[in-house]
């Protein structure tokens, strides 16, 4: 009891201590957290100064042990994700057994005390202690659990290294840096551990610790110092979708495409778990709608793997919302996850969050992923289009046909076909006929045809003699959205002649112009040699809507005022036809029919600048709207009027014959509205002018603002009206008996409507003397600056210590200047910019955001001006992110075995680049005997195989290093490579009989070799993997005495394994099983 409490104890202190004052280290290719404080083991202080733990410009990482001030601080730094079974190795470059008795180096994975993995190098402060141990903890409290040993090292150099897996324990130390045993003679030692207390896979971590034993300083009170190469661990790189920002694309098809994909190796991403428990261990994948609001999402887990899903929309960032519906956890292990969303917003980016509802050892394995949205695609059906004739005159009908097919995945609607004449292959609806459309195609079921439908169509008059294709266009009107918009066409030839005739040329309307409703217009025409009456039609989308003449004479004119009953439209044309033959010519392209639509007729001025008794004066006829055409006759006998038909704004000139102050009319009829009255008012004889002097047109007017109206006048006795009028409608009288004063105060309320046709009438209460401004002037409210700002300042992940820019439009948005005195920025983003932006127009300024640690901006930009109203602040984002940085793995085995001299053999290379960078491979140096020739560059997270050929050209032995040289910033860049040189003749193969004896096979540890037919000479072995890792080379001799070998391979794990026996006449492998 006293043991177990101990330990939990000591459990506590470490964890809280690992837990103090973290800061972070990137080192072979991922990030650990160097430990800080103080506590276990020793008890020790630690320390993270960048002079105790640093990763030099070759990627190699450095521990001290330092003395500050009386105080000794050790170091140790501890991996941020779990890695999980598999090989762990690490490249040492210091001669740990020439460091201090009291100094410990510990390589190890831990979880708890009894879930620990440790390779450790330490006299534990007994300089007669052996220095080199192998442990699986608890121990010492189980002497089985661990195997120590003397290292006696060669040089700075030496590689050690655990494979781990559920059965058992495999340790192994050797001489110098390689990826594998290199020979026997390498080797320090090894062994396997099978014992109980081997842990399961769950939430262990890598550490690296430099430390002294029982805190005790070292014996020679000398600082030291520990390099570590290069670490090598199972899967070192996440996925590289392991987080939001480096989200892979799913593109969305119209089925279920997979995509395969896999959380191994995922880390946390610190986004809240889902309703359905989903585990932290997440990778991301993202799609993009499109034209869709409708998407189908499945995800198939593989083996024991249960998929849990959550779909997420905003940007990558804690501003990410789960939509609705958007957690999936329905399935067990191995399980389907799938589910329909609609309602979602076209041309917007969501996101795809895969983890596991397991926790622990299952929460990690591979799946299948697809996003898909059905629709609909349809086609003519093959075979179906048809022409009946197939060879036509111009002018004259067929008849068409054809069915609809569905090759898409949703039901298709409604729809038509429509057809079009095109003189070559190719349609082109810009310049080929329109001539209708078959009508009437019914919804339509994925993989099912309609019904043969037809009609009956011309081929219109003016169509030249030659040959034509006719083509068909499924949804021809565009009512169904399609999987595929460019296949829907089918086309069938035709011949089309024609009659030598006189030319007959429609000459108006012959396209682009506009006619009103009510109004006349002369339809007019060429022709020559053309006897007889014509007939006139009327055509709308190329169809007859109006005969408006059966039989008129040719005389290349007809009067044509067109009917109120016609609908508006931009698509008529005239036809017109000899009676005589077939003679006919339409309007070379589209015209325009419509309405009228007139309102507000007035004159200008109300009151005439004349008098009585043969005074002249003018009118302006005008309104608003279009088509405003107009007749207009006088009202009054006593009036010689001089009126005309008019159109929009026109003068008038008017003579009066009467003796006193009258009112006068005339009457306005156009083509919309009817007749409408205007009046005006004539001046009695001999009275002197009342004129307006200001406003008198031209002047602007602010609400709120006083303002003088004046006016001159003489002999006018009494008072006097005063109006204003807005588009010659009197909207408010300022004063109905004001004194001839000749000047009156005005302040424009601020109820008025902003204008520019304002004007004032000024009149003489006695009779009908008046006045009005000469032209109009403009009202409007007081001038202010109103600023809007505007831009997408979402910057996303940005490298540290690097920038990006993007554009803040400033938008002043009033009728005065804008000045704009300086702009507030957020941590992170920065600009300069102040100045003066003109009423209406707008700036771009230059934001730069340039993060310099790794986390996420954001907050608000403000523009400080001397806008009275408006926006001032935008949201602006970012986050700093890791510098891209490629790293290098390699892979394959190039154990070649026996190849005959004279000839070649090829294996795979496989470069891996587990970096967040392109990799770009410059060269690749090769050992004597092998070649292979690739450069250049390999994506994030992508491999790529190179063929590693070798051509033995002697009977030895060839063996060596291939050499990646890239742009890699760590990692592994060599891998041990072999092969034998062999002799062409008397070569036995395992599958050969062998004049040799191996015993017992299977074995569980010594092994002998014996032979009684091989002739005296000098033999090699090479014991190797079934992956051809070699593990053991040693010479022998055979003789008449001695013809037999023994080798102990007792501490090997359990497997296969292969034993060539070699020589200058031959090469034989034989395969051992040991147990």
């Amino acid at each position: 009891m006293k043991k177990i409490t101990l330990i939990t104890l000591f459990s506590f202190l470490f964890l809280a201590n690992i837990l103090n004052a973290q800061t972070t280290i990137q080192f072979a290719g991922f990030n650990w957290t160097v430990r800080n404080g103080s506590g276990g083991p020793g008890p020790n202080n630690w320390s993270n100064s960048p002079s105790s733990v640093w990763v030099d410009s070759n990627g190699q990482l450095h521990l001290k042990i330092r003395k500050i001030g009386n105080i000794w601080y050790c170091t140790e730094v501890i991996a941020q994700q779990s890695f999980g079974y598999g090989e762990y190795r690490f490249y040492v470059a210091s001669n740990v057994e020439n460091y201090d008795p009291n100094i410990v180096v510990g390589l190890f994975t831990y979880e708890t005390d009894s879930r620990e993995i440790d390779i450790e190098f330490s006299r534990w402060g007994d300089p007669l202690k052996v220095d080199g141990w192998y442990t699986i903890q608890p121990s010492p409290y189980n002497t089985n659990n661990q195997k120590s040993f003397s290292l006696n090292l060669s040089g700075d150099y030496s590689t050690h290294k655990f494979i781990w897996n559920s059965s058992n324990i495999y340790f192994q130390s050797y001489h110098g840096h390689y990826a594998t045993l290199p020979s026997s003679d390498n080797l320090i030692k090894q062994w396997t551990y099978t014992g109980n207390n081997n842990p399961p896979v769950g939430n262990e971590r890598l550490h690296i610790n430099f430390w002294l034993f029982s805190g005790n300083p070292p014996t020679n009170q000398q600082e030291a110092e520990l390099i570590i190469s290069a670490v090598y661990v199972p899967s070192v790189a996440s996925p590289s979708n392991d987080n939001c920002l480096g989200a892979k694309l799913l593109t969305l098809n119209s089925s279920c495409n997979y995509t395969s994909g896999t959380t191994i190796g995922a880390t946390s991403s610190g986004f809240a778990s889902c309703s359905g428990n989903i585990n932290d261990d997440d990778v991301f994948y993202y799609f993009n709608t499109g034209t869709k609001t409708t998407v189908t999402i499945n995800v198939q887990g593989t083996g024991s793997f249960d998929p849990a899903v959550q779909v997420l929309s905003g940007t990558c960032g804690n501003s990410m919302l789960q939509i609705t519906n958007g957690c999936i956890d329905e399935s067990a292990h191995g399980g389907f996850e799938s589910r329909t969303f609609t309602g979602l917003s076209t041309n917007t980016t969501y996101y795809i969050r895969i983890g596991s509802y397991d926790s622990g050892s299952s929460n990690q394995g591979n799946f299948q992923v697809c996003v898909y949205s059905s629709l609909a695609d349809l086609i003519i059906t093959a075979g179906t289009q048809n022409v009946n004739p197939t060879t036509v005159t111009a002018g004259s009908n067929i008849t068409v046909s054809c069915s609809e097919d569905n090759i898409g995945t949703a039901n298709s609607g409604a729809n038509e076909v429509t057809l079009w004449l095109s003189a070559d292959a190719n349609l082109n609806t810009s310049n080929d006929v329109y001539l209708g459309q078959i009508t009437g195609f019914p919804n339509v079921s994925p993989n099912t045809c309609s019904n043969i439908l037809s009609t009956s169509i011309q081929i219109l008059p003016n169509t030249t003699q030659g040959n034509y294709y006719l083509f068909f266009w499924a949804d021809g009107n565009n009512d169904v959205n399609e999987l595929i918009e460019n296949n829907n066409f089918a086309s069938k030839q035709i011949t089309v002649t024609t009659q030598a005739q006189p030319p007959l040329t429609v000459s108006y309307p012959n396209g682009g112009e506009t006619l009103y409703k009510g109004s006349n217009y002369n339809i007019t025409w060429n022709s020559s040699n053309v006897t007889g009456n014509i007939q006139i039609d009327l055509y709308k989308n190329g169809s007859n809507v109006l005969q408006l003449a059966a039989s008129a004479s040719n005389t290349g004119t007809y009067s044509f005022n067109p009917p109120s009953n016609l609908a508006n439209g931009s698509d008529y044309k005239i036809g017109i036809s000899a009676m005589s033959g077939s003679v006919s010519d339409f309007s070379n392209s589209f015209f325009t029919i419509t309405s009228q639509s007139c309102t507000n007729w007035s004159l200008n001025p109300i009151s005439a600048n004349f008098v009585a008794n043969g005074g002249s004066g003018s009118f302006i006829v005008s309104a608003t709207g279009t088509g405003c055409t107009y007749s207009a006759i006088s009202n009054n006998s006593w009036i010689n009027s001089i009126v005309y038909p008019g159109y929009g704004t026109t003068n008038y000139n008017v003579d009066a014959n009467t003796g006193t102050a009258r009112t006068g009319s005339i009457s306005i009829k156009d083509g919309s509205s009817g007749v409408t009255v205007l009046t005006f008012n004539i001046a009695q004889a001999g009275q002197l002018p009342l004129t307006v002097t200001y406003p008198n047109g031209g002047e602007t007017l602010y609400k709120g603002s006083n303002y003088n109206i004046t006016w001159n006048s003489s002999n006018i006795t009494g008072n006097i009206q005063i109006d204003l009028y807005k588009n010659g409608s009197n909207v408010l009288q300022l004063a109905a008996s004001a004194s001839n004063t000749g000047t009156y105060s005005f302040n424009p309320p601020s109820n008025l409507t902003n204008g520019s046709d304002y004007k004032i009438g000024i009149s003489a209460m006695s009779g009908s003397v008046s006045d009005f401004s000469n032209s109009s002037f403009t009202i409007t409210s007081n001038a202010n600056p109103v600023i809007n700002v505007s831009g997408n300042l979402s910057f996303g992940s940005i490298p540290i210590s690097s920038s990006s820019q993007r554009m803040l439009t400033i938008n002043n948005i009033g009728d005065a200047t804008l000045t704009v005195s300086s702009i507030n920025y957020p941590s992170g983003f920065s600009g300069n910019w102040s100045g003066n932006i003109g009423a209406g127009d707008s700036l771009n300024v230059t934001v730069t955001f340039a993060p310099t640690t790794v986390t996420s901006y954001s907050g608000n930009i403000t523009v400080n001006s001397n806008a009275t109203s408006g926006t001032n602040a935008i949201t602006c984002s970012g986050t700093g992110s890791v510098a891209p940085t490629p790293a290098i793995s390699l892979s394959g085995n190039l154990n070649f075995g026996g190849v005959k001299v004279g000839s070649s053999s090829q294996q795979t290379l496989t470069i891996n680049n587990i970096g967040n960078a392109s990799l770009t491979v410059l060269s690749i140096n090769y050992p004597s005997g092998f070649s292979g020739n690739w450069s250049g560059n390999i994506g994030a997270g992508d491999s790529l195989n190179v063929i590693v050929t070798f051509s033995p050209i002697s009977t030895i032995y060839y063996s060596g290093n291939i050499t990646i040289n890239s742009t890699a910033i760590s990692g592994t860049t060599t891998i041990q490579c072999s092969g034998l040189g062999i002799s062409s003749t008397d070569i036995n193969d395992i599958d050969n009989v062998r004049p040799m004896i191996i015993y017992p096979n299977p074995t569980t540890g010594l092994l002998t070799i014996k032979s009684n037919d091989l002739a005296d000479g000098n033999y090699k072995i090479f014991l190797s993997t079934a992956l051809g890792q070699k593990l053991l080379e040693k010479e022998f001799k055979i003789t008449s005495k001695s013809r037999e070998i023994q080798i102990d391979i007792k501490e090997l794990p359990s497997g296969m394994y292969f034993l060539t026996i070699q020589s200058t006449k031959i090469y034989q492998t034989f395969s051992i099983q040991k147990q």
